[in-house]
């Protein structure tokens, strides 16, 4: 009674501890760029950023060793040493949370990518439970003995194709856009909507500092106590804008060549708009012939928004460029240089300049 007890405990830690790989591997795995990006702010974290360039590279092997040792447990191949790693990938999850939570704080993990949000404290505790799940499984699975050939062909054509899938959306878009971002988002009316909510929500404060103290005291605007106060500085006026979660586009800003804000009068216009995104110069050059093909066939009014070497991007496109923030077309659009097309403020459309 005790052993079929235990081996259907067994068999149930098993399929959980894969269905949890199998889903963090997925969703990292649709959406590689995003993964890298994950990956250079832990690289940076731990002072290793000279290696962001292989950050691509990371977020390929992690997803897809995860979807890998998900399907294998699920389907009970190479129990011994599936079991091992997974349980070696839990340490050292854990550990990095760890260290996350205390002294190398780096915020959202994405354990689970872009599609699901975790807190650190929530990410670590999750981490605490897999444990001596995955520890069990393990000792469990310790008493497996010897394999066959065709465990480890199946185990061989999973990474393999795994990490085809990865290989295929970096070179292409996500499977899966879980950015606010995607398609079918009336962005026009989204960024307004925002815009107006934080107007609303935001405050001016006034700035002082105490003078026998240094200490810096803030006041609200109407205070009129503080300007009569001999012992206070007068520093600065600031406007204070709430930090609140569920907005996605207080980050969306397109700057002109003067340096005002556009992108409420872009979106205003309405129409057909065809953007071209560009994040990286160099990828730019490498593509121009499908560049040129788009600045002669865009169907819409062509706008160039650029991130990095914004006049050497005007002087080889002949075209001026809206100034955007590095991650916000990295949100917009998953690639060094890409193509969103809008249709009356709605994104309608995505497409790698690689595809075009």
């Amino acid at each position: 009674m005790r052993r079929e007890v235990g081996r259907y405990v067994d068999v149930v830690l098993r399929l959980l501890l894969g269905a949890l790989f199998l889903f963090s591997g997925a969703v990292k795995s649709v959406d590689t760029v995003g993964t890298s990006l994950y990956v250079e702010k832990y690289l940076d974290a731990f002072g290793l950023g000279v290696l962001d360039e292989a950050a691509w590279l990371v977020a390929v092997l992690l997803g897809a060793a995860e979807i890998s040792l998900g399907v294998l447990l699920i389907i009970n191949v190479l129990r011994r040493y599936v079991s091992f790693f997974a349980l070696l990938f839990i340490t050292v999850f854990t550990v990095v949370t760890l260290l996350n939570l205390t002294i190398l704080p780096i915020g959202d993990c994405g354990c689970f990518g872009d599609a699901l949000y975790l807190s650190p404290w929530a990410t670590f505790l999750k981490n605490l439970i897999l444990l001596p799940i995955a520890f069990v499984v393990w000792r469990m699975g310790r008493r497996v003995r010897g394999t066959r050939a065709a465990e480890w062909c199946v185990a061989i054509a999973t990474l393999g194709l795994a990490i085809a899938l990865n290989v295929y959306v970096l070179r292409h878009l996500p499977l899966i856009d879980f950015m606010p971002y995607a398609e079918g988002t009336n962005l026009g009316v989204q960024v307004a909507e925002e815009r107006r909510r934080i107007a609303d929500m935001s405050h001016t404060e006034l700035r002082f500092r105490n003078r026998l103290t240094g200490e810096e005291l803030r006041f609200p605007a109407d205070d009129v106590a503080c300007w009569a106060d001999a012992n206070l500085e007068y520093v600065d006026a600031v406007t204070v804008v709430p930090d609140d979660a569920t907005m996605l586009y207080a980050d969306f800003a397109l700057y002109d060549a003067a340096g005002r804000d556009v992108a409420e009068e872009v979106l205003g216009r309405g129409g057909r708009q065809v953007w071209l995104c560009v994040s990286d110069y160099e990828v730019l050059r490498a593509n121009m012939r499908s560049v040129e093909r788009l600045l002669r066939d865009a169907d819409g009014e062509l706008l160039v928004l650029c991130a990095a070497n914004c006049s050497a991007v005007e002087t080889l496109l002949a075209k001026e460029c809206y100034r955007a923030d590095a991650m916000l077309l990295r949100s917009i659009i998953r690639a060094d240089v890409g193509v969103v097309v809008l249709n009356d403020g709605v994104v309608v459309r995505k497409i790698n300049i690689g595809d075009v």
